[in-house]
């Protein structure tokens, strides 16, 4: 069975925009608290 190239690509995207939705909360909240 041959593994399909798209799931890794898959997951890799869907671990970058969770990483970039976290950094911009992190952001939010630490403005937030800054300010």
């Amino acid at each position: 069975m041959t593994r399909l190239p798209s799931l890794p690509h898959a997951l890799l995207l869907t671990a970058a925009s969770f990483a970039t939705t976290a950094l911009l909360i992190y952001v939010d909240v630490a403005s937030a608290v800054i300010a």
